[in-house]
């Protein structure tokens, strides 16, 4: 179960390009392909979404951190 994903100025949205997926975004954002869920959970999307429409907006989290902490909160 992940926390839900509130919006903050940090975030960044951009379009993907073409053969994007949610681990390669979170490679290129993160440094960490494990961390794809938190852009799928950021834009609603699941697992069956890994690949990425090019004509649709997408957000990136970019305070990583805020969202971690939430994460370990709840598993209290």
């Amino acid at each position: 179960m992940y926390p839900k994903i509130p919006i903050q100025d940090s975030d960044v949205f951009i379009y993907p390009k073409f053969g994007d997926r949610l681990d390669t975004l979170a490679q290129k954002y993160y440094e960490d392909t494990s961390l794809w869920w938190i852009i799928a959970k950021a834009n609603n999307l699941d697992e069956a979404h890994i690949g990425l429409e090019v004509d649709k907006q997408i957000r990136i989290p970019i305070n990583i951190t805020f969202i971690i902490n939430i994460l370990k909160d709840m598993s209290y």
